[in-house]
């Protein structure tokens, strides 16, 4: 007899794949480094039109990500990106190596 439970991996799987359906891409992060090499990559796409086709520096993403994590919880960081009530959408500082600001 079926319990009508689907396991964790099931749920899982299903969820991952209704997400590919509308447009988002799995990817693969099986460390710190990897997750770090994805979010500039992402930071630098979503960012193309204020980098205005000059990449940040070893130094300057490295200010992001302190700036960004320091001592704050998973969820405080999600609010930074993601937007929260009080910044409805996600926003972050980024100083530039020539002491100009991005916003």
């Amino acid at each position: 007899m079926a319990s009508g439970h689907q396991s964790e991996a099931e749920l899982e799987n299903h969820l991952i794949r209704k997400l590919q359906s509308i447009g988002y891409h799995y990817v693969e992060i099986p460390d710190v480094e990897t997750l770090n090499t994805h979010f500039r990559a992402v930071l630098s796409e979503r960012n193309q039109e204020r980098l205005k086709g000059t990449p940040l520096s070893d130094r300057e993403f490295q200010a992001v990500l302190n700036d960004l994590i320091g001592a704050k919880t998973h969820y405080q960081v999600a609010q930074i990106l993601r937007g929260s009530v009080v910044q409805p959408t996600g926003k972050i500082n980024i100083k530039r190596d020539d002491d100009s600001s991005l916003w």
